[in-house]
């Protein structure tokens, strides 16, 4: 008696191709995902990095003098404009002298930085002292000191 060879059927490649196309989209979907994020963390990564050079020039900033301007740092342009928030207030006298030193006020600097080349821009904003220095004869005639 002769064996019956069977081979594989329709039905049974369909359902083999129907699974291995399914697991295949899942794979590619996955895969995209995965692309999108780490473009997103590295957009994020450029922004910090460049709201952190922004910072890094605002520090040598006194919006008291400068109010509003702007500044470029190789490829990074930063702009700002500063409001006071607080009234102007005079220092409190040290070692030994007489009279207040400097006029204090604390300013909110709105800022824009971008890096034009690379297509990046951050808005924010901070708040930041300013300074004036006073002549050392005491506080300015009219205003009485904090």
């Amino acid at each position: 008696m002769m064996k019956r060879v069977r081979g594989v059927g329709l039905l049974e490649a369909i359902v083999a191709l129907v699974i291995l196309a399914t697991s295949g989209l899942a794979l590619f979907s996955w895969i995209g995902q995965s692309i999108a994020d780490v473009r997103r963390t590295e957009d994020a990564q450029a922004r910090a990095a460049l709201q952190l050079t922004a910072l890094a020039v605002l520090t040598s900033v006194n919006p008291q003098a400068e109010p509003q301007g702007e500044r470029r740092v190789g490829r990074v342009v930063v702009r700002w404009t500063s409001q006071l928030l607080e009234p102007l207030r005079y220092s409190l006298p040290y070692a030994g002298s007489q009279g207040p030193r400097w006029e204090v006020g604390l300013y909110r600097l709105t800022v824009v930085a971008s890096d034009e080349p690379a297509g990046i821009r951050v808005d924010f904003s901070m708040d930041q002292t300013g300074l004036r220095q006073l002549d050392t004869g005491g506080p300015r005639p009219g205003m009485d000191p904090p």
